[in-house]
């Protein structure tokens, strides 16, 4: 919504729970980028942005799947490529365990990824289960001490034990047998190794155990490797390293605004729990001599926001709530000079009176990422609404309801 607005109104209304972008919003991404969209990993060619009914509009920043898709081999067993995979293709393996006991394993990446000591990575695959319901994902030694969790393919999915090495585990069911696991940990030596996985006879083993296989089976697709403390959405490779690039997405005003209310609803999916340093949306000038003139709804795990004039932090305010992972969550702040309160989910308004004089005024609404695109978002975004003036301490509150 734009045009020759007089008076106090809502300048923007954008819904962004649909199957294209609504008018005025520029998007731009220099990359494929994939979402999973009922149950189905979706393919989204470069600058088409990952939006639908189902979601809303995927923003990420960039990452790197240092996986070689071309090259996943067994170390025992037989792995046999060709198999009907989660995005709809011919792209998955199947794993046959042996009958001798040894370690039941597979691999992908060949010896092709390489690890620095001190960094953090997640490291992730698709699997389903065929007669086997338990896999372990891990680590080498010389990569991670002791880098392994094991997970139950059953219902939600479950984990059933990790090893010291990991910092933090997922799953997720996306639907038609398929689960995505992953593993956050901090490599401990440099390395140049692979991402592997075994199959389980009970889900309390240690890494990589010897166990008698039985020609159990078990299906695998879209091994990723990512520097990074959290897991983000998969992205394809074949026989070279594959970067995604970050989302920009945003809309201009008609005319700028100053005392302002910023209101967005979103969803942090499973597979990206941490919001340190993301921004949900911001107020910005588009000049270079002004970085960020308001931004809200980021930050901390903590929903807040911040006022800057150019790159000055002029005041900040918390709200004290933090999303749950995988449900809507709604957000607003509202701020005129000396006056700001923001709200999350309908808790009462948290304020602030140490806005600076003459709140620097704005037109251009980044969504899900900061001026500069450096600070995306690592979620799903449904709504985004801006109005030329201060919204009340209860208005704000009503809005964020659930």
């Amino acid at each position: 919504m734009t045009g020759n607005y007089s008076g106090q109104a809502l300048v923007l209304d954008l819904n962004l729970k649909a199957s294209s972008l609504p008018a005025g919003v520029t998007f731009t991404r220099a990359s494929v980028a994939t979402d999973i969209i009922g149950g189905v990993v979706t393919f989204f060619s470069s600058g088409a942005p990952r939006i639908s009914t189902t979601n809303g509009l995927l923003v990420e920043a960039a990452r790197t799947n240092l996986v070689l898709m071309n090259s996943s081999v067994a170390t025992n067993g037989t792995l046999t490529g060709g198999q009907t995979d989660p995005a709809g293709g011919s792209n998955g393996y199947l794993y046959t365990a042996t009958n001798t006991t040894t370690g039941q394993q597979w691999s992908t990446g060949v010896s092709t990824i390489s690890y620095v000591s001190g960094t953090k990575y997640t490291a992730s695959a698709f699997v389903k289960a065929g007669t086997s319901d338990r896999v372990q994902l891990f680590m080498s030694f010389s990569v991670v001490t002791d880098g392994y969790a094991n997970f139950y393919l059953n219902g939600s999915g479950s984990v059933s034990a990790t090893g010291a090495g990991v910092s933090s585990t997922s799953i997720t069911n996306i639907g038609s047998g398929w689960y995505r696991i992953a593993i956050t940990f901090t490599a401990t030596g440099t390395a140049t190794n692979t991402l592997a996985l075994c199959e389980l006879a009970t889900g309390s083993e240690t890494r990589a155990p010897a166990i008698a296989g039985g020609s159990k089976t078990m299906y695998f697709y879209g091994g990723q490797v990512e520097a990074g403390a959290t897991l983000s959405s998969y992205i394809p490779t074949t026989t070279a390293t594959v970067t995604r690039a970050a989302d920009l997405a945003y809309y201009d005003l008609s005319r700028p605004v100053q005392n302002v209310t910023l209101y967005a609803e979103g969803v942090v999916p499973n597979f990206s729990a941490s919001l340190l340093g993301a921004t949900l949306i911001e107020l910005a000038d588009n000049s270079a001599s002004k970085d960020y003139i308001s931004r809200a709804l980021g930050g901390t795990n903590l929903i807040s926001a911040t006022i800057y004039s150019a790159t000055v932090q002029q005041a900040n305010i918390n709200t004290g709530v933090a999303p749950s992972i995988g449900s809507v969550f709604k957000a607003a702040f509202a701020v005129s000079d000396n006056d700001m309160a923001a709200s999350t989910d309908g808790n009462t308004a948290v304020t602030d009176s140490s806005s600076p004089n003459g709140v620097p005024s704005a037109s251009r609404v980044y969504i899900g990422t900061n001026y500069g695109n450096t600070a995306n978002w690592r979620g799903y975004i449904h709504a985004v609404k801006v109005w030329n003036y201060r919204r009340t301490n209860a208005d704000i509150q009503t809005d964020t309801a659930p």
